[in-house]
Order: C-alpha cells, then structure tokens, then sequence
C-alpha cells in the first residue's frame, strides 16, 4: 500500500511539471491546463463507467 501511494504521488507530480513546461511553452496558466485535464479525465472515467466512489464526496467541498 505505501510503495503503492509513494509511486502514484511521485506519477502525479511528474505530470503536474509536465503539464507546467507545456504551459510555458503555450503560455497557458498551468492551472488552466490541469482543470482542462481534469475535466478531459473525468469525461472519459464517465464514459467507460469507472466511478471513483471515495473521491466524489470530496470533490464538492473546496468548490463550495
């Protein structure tokens, strides 16, 4: 379970810097390329019925 969330999170920010030197490049805002990619994402989750149950509560909560 550790190697598991240690890997995931280290995936994860290796795609945020990514996504950040394609910002620069772009002169897009990163944060506008990780809504993006988190909208993108969540279409496609929605379209091949994977349904994350234990973050979807959660969700709402910093939009609120």
């Amino acid at each position: 379970m550790t190697n598991t969330a240690i890997l995931a999170v280290s995936a994860l920010l290796v795609f945020i810097y990514l996504l950040d030197i394609v910002g620069r490049r772009t002169k897009l805002p990163s944060v506008v390329l990780l809504l993006a990619t988190g909208m993108i994402g969540r279409q496609v989750l929605d379209r091949i019925t994977v349904h994350l149950t234990r973050v979807d509560p959660l969700v709402p909560a910093p939009g609120a």
